[in-house]
């Protein structure tokens, strides 16, 4: 399966257009559907067990994984069409959703992010997990991490692995035991790395995780090292002045290491996060995620972004940090710039902007959220260092 090509079809109706990613455990393509004319992202589940009962197990634990994801409706959600077993793997057809997860977004930012655009996600990730909790039986996430949460292209969030998602027993007193699981280092409490029941608390402690690594590009001590050590967390307002005294009090309590301390449920996390939306201020749920085109913002400063043509190509940058913010149209249109022979036509003929439009380039953003192959290179000239040079004589 890892030898997909382009063109390939599955099940007489599942073409594959190409390879979108690869990691420990899956490949993901992008496909088509072609009965219903639409893209779909395929996941190949790799075999992870030469044993027969473990893979039996892992086996049955993709299927509990898609019947729980296929019976969820919910905007930040992906949801599941279709499974199938080929060959020795498992496949899982899901919604294709166009975006970055939140880990490549810290990657490839130029400073840490403002806490208010934290706190925007976070309610959504919030708005998830009730949903997801208070499903009959309750659905436990387990494995909640930056890695797992995407940022759609029209800013909503969207949680994209259940690939250790459990339900609750018919007691309500713990998960169900199908494949156990520790989850990832650094996001999972510390119950989980002692295979305890899990419950909604143990998503919450996830979600804390995450918040401080959005804030500080680092994830903190894994569960286990923090009670061995019994060493507190670093204050990530050394780090993030945007921290506000209060959101340091609820992450303390979301990455509380024993369950009872942390908040009851997922109502009571958002409480002792979010505030009431003022009247110049977007909503922080999923009936208001930020706007496209004009009402972009900036990750890193929180500001408004400022459009400017250039080139037939609209361009939005942020007047605090000189960041320049392209979406993946805007950047195809660039690359095509620096890649034609018209690139040095192209810079003459542009005129250039006044010294109280421009932005300085100090950083280049895709998608709200910098690329790395647009900061200045070190390495000898490639279409991308081309697109940055344009981009620099642009704005210079």
């Amino acid at each position: 399966m890892a030898g997909l090509r382009k063109g390939d079809v599955l099940q007489n109706r599942y073409r594959i257009d190409h390879l979108l990613g690869e990691g420990s455990m899956s490949w993901v393509y992008r496909g088509h559907h072609l009965l219903l004319e639409q893209p779909v992202a395929i996941k190949v589940v790799k075999p992870l067990y030469t044993d027969p009962t473990e893979a039996r197990q892992h086996v049955e634990q993709l299927r509990v994984e898609a019947k729980i994801m296929a019976r969820l409706d919910h905007p930040n959600l992906v949801r599941v069409l279709d499974m199938f077993p080929f060959k020795n793997e498992s496949v899982l057809v899901l919604e294709l959703v166009e975006g970055r997860n939140l880990e490549e977004i810290v990657e490839l930012a130029p400073k840490v992010i403002a806490e208010r655009r934290v706190l925007a996600w976070s309610a959504q990730i919030l708005d998830a997990l009730e949903y997801l909790h208070a499903q009959q039986p309750p659905v436990i996430v387990r494995d909640l991490k930056p890695a797992n949460i995407l940022l759609a292209k029209d800013g909503r969030i969207r949680l994209i692995d259940f690939g250790l998602a459990k339900q609750m027993n018919s007691q309500g007193s713990g998960t169900r035991n199908i494949v156990r699981g520790m989850g990832s280092e650094g996001y999972a409490p510390l119950e989980q790395y002692a295979h305890t029941s899990t419950d909604g608390r143990s998503d919450l402690y996830a979600l804390g995780a995450t918040m401080y690594f959005l804030l500080t590009q680092n994830p903190p001590p894994p569960a286990s090292s923090r009670i061995a050590d019994d060493q507190p967390l670093a204050d990530p307002r050394i780090v993030n002045p945007s921290i506000s005294d209060r959101t340091w009090s609820a992450l303390q309590a979301l990455l509380a290491l024993r369950a009872t301390d942390r908040p009851a449920n997922a109502a009571a996390a958002r409480k002792s996060l979010v505030t009431e939306p003022s009247s110049d201020s977007p909503k922080l749920s999923p009936e208001g995620p930020l706007p496209p085109g004009r009402g972009k913002r900036c990750v890193s400063c929180d500001l408004l972004l400022a459009p400017i043509m250039k080139q037939g190509v609209e361009i939005d940058f942020c007047t605090e940090c000189g960041g320049v913010w392209l979406d993946r149209g805007e950047l195809g249109r660039l690359v095509k710039l620096g890649t034609e022979d018209e690139f040095q036509t192209a810079l003459e003929e542009t005129t250039q902007p006044t010294p109280e439009s421009t932005p300085s380039v100090g950083q280049t953003h895709v998608d709200e959220t910098p690329s790395r192959g647009l900061e200045e290179p070190q390495k000898p000239p490639s279409a991308l260092y081309k697109v940055w040079k344009l981009l620099e004589d642009l704005f210079d």
